[in-house]
């Protein structure tokens, strides 16, 4: 008799956390408080101090937004990967 072939299971994606500073033009200690941060469906709010933090993020490339009113929105993009430490940057410049 032949043993039925099991079907292999499909690999989950590995979850991972984003961290990053939101800073005005090309100084980076000049952070923004409460820009808001969006990576996909999922959005947060930068601290006092600019930085901000997006956990159970599926690795893979993805595009990193910054907003708040009196600044241009910006962009970036990052490949987040297991093993590192995922760090997305945004600079925002003033409207």
């Amino acid at each position: 008799r032949r043993r039925p072939r099991r079907r292999p299971r499909p690999r989950r994606a590995a979850i991972v956390s984003l961290t990053g500073v939101i800073y005005e033009g090309s100084d980076t200690s000049a952070r923004v408080a409460g820009a808001t941060v969006t990576v996909g469906p999922r959005s947060t709010t930068a601290s006092a101090d600019g930085v901000y933090t997006l956990t159970g993020l599926p690795t893979g490339a993805v595009t990193i937004t910054a907003s708040k009113s009196g600044y241009t929105t910006a962009t970036v993009d990052r490949v987040l990967a297991t093993g590192v430490d995922n760090w997305g940057s945004v600079s925002l410049t003033r409207a």
